[in-house]
């Protein structure tokens, strides 16, 4: 009778656990951050305009001005609110202000910055097409990353993670990492003539900045985020505020606050979603059946800010294939997590690269057949 008494208590304890862990995840289901499809949109410039080839960068400038590298023709061109060319900037070749690879580019106190991998430099113009200075970043030793190797003419995301990048006060970050060791942090902040302002980025606990092979299937193999891929990171310009940024770990899936001054303001882990869940889940599939592929964990690939200080990140896909579907989630000032677009297409696939025209409340986006859409928010 007592062991009857005892199952049967067993058996109730077990049935209410049950239902409080349904409850729990029913309670963490509702606090997910709204999701919000958007699926109209207009044209903002067409294929067929004959104005890009291969739109690889978007930034949204002064007067609704929209400032597109193209890797077609290696150049940078500004276009006006209704897609009409207004300028160019730079060109391929190896001279003054002209560009091989460029991976990033930046607008900071009325210049035009573009930063070319290959090349080891970052070009500034102003905004009437003139070149006014060079930041050359390649001295022997100090590039973590060797060039990327040669890509296809569709658009895809550049790769930002570990690379230079322009503040809005005009400084540059440049890698922290060598070849043959690292410091502890991942970004010098120098100013435009080469001085050092300061340090920022720390190295995850259990990083690696070498690939193991035995180490990174180990890691695969427990569904583990290898040692390789915790360092990469990568920061967006916080445009409320020049002297703050903020520093995306892109397959952690951290955010991190810092000033410009090397402090440390505030650190938070994203919180589960479905998309960020099913992208990890498809990672370590992946990698488990191919072996060895080296692909890496893009959680987020891009991001943006707006004038109060939100943070939009885009989510990266498996070998960085084209969707129909592109996933921005919106961050507050303090890191929360706000609201989750989900940007769709049925008739062509999207890819995220990206940029928010805050005046006009609108996300403009790449397709693959390298037009820009404008989806209203």
């Amino acid at each position: 009778m007592m062991q009857n008494m005892s199952f049967k208590n067993y058996a109730f304890i077990a049935i209410v656990i049950v239902f409080l862990m349904a409850c729990g995840s029913e309670q963490s289901a509702s606090e997910l951050a709204p999701v919000e499809t958007l699926s109209s949109y207009e044209t903002a410039v067409s294929y067929e305009d004959g104005v890009l080839a291969n739109p690889k960068l978007l930034r949204q400038g002064p007067d609704g001005a929209l400032f597109v590298y193209d890797a077609g023709s290696k150049q940078v061109i500004r276009l006006d609110s209704q897609g009409n060319k207004l300028q160019t900037f730079g060109g391929a070749g190896r001279g003054p202000g002209e560009f091989i690879r460029v991976n990033n580019m930046f607008l900071a106190q009325g210049n035009l910055y573009v930063v070319d991998r290959i090349q080891y430099r970052i070009s500034r113009f102003d905004l009437d097409g003139n070149l006014t200075g060079t930041f050359r970043f390649g001295e022997k030793g100090s590039q973590a990353l060797p060039p990327p190797g040669p890509q296809g003419g569709r658009p895809l995301p550049s790769n930002i993670t570990n690379q230079p990048a322009v503040t809005l006060n005009g400084n540059v970050l440049t890698s922290a990492v060598k070849p043959n060791g690292t410091t502890n942090l991942l970004y010098r902040l120098v100013g435009w003539e080469g001085t050092s302002r300061a340090t920022l980025g720390a190295v995850p606990e259990g990083s690696s900045f070498s690939r193991d092979i035995e180490t990174y299937e180990a890691a695969v193999e427990e569904e583990q985020i290898p040692a390789y891929l915790k360092p990469k990171a990568f920061p967006v310009m916080d445009a409320s505020n020049p002297g703050e940024l903020f520093l995306v770990y892109r397959v952690l899936g951290n955010i991190v606050k810092y000033d410009t001054a090397g402090s440390k303001k505030w650190e938070v882990s994203i919180p589960h979603t479905p998309e960020i869940d099913s992208l990890t889940a498809d990672y370590y599939a992946t990698e488990q059946e191919s072996r060895k592929s080296w692909i890496s964990l893009n959680k987020y690939v891009a991001g943006r800010t707006t004038s109060n200080g939100d943070l939009f990140l885009a989510k990266g896909e498996i070998m960085a294939a084209p969707t129909n579907s592109v996933w921005i989630h919106r961050f507050n000032s303090s890191g929360d997590l706000i609201k989750r677009y989900k940007l769709t297409a049925d008739e062509v696939k999207l890819v995220p690269i990206f940029t928010v025209d805050e005046e006009a409340g609108k996300i403009l986006l790449v397709t693959e057949e390298a037009e820009i859409r404008s989806y209203k928010m």
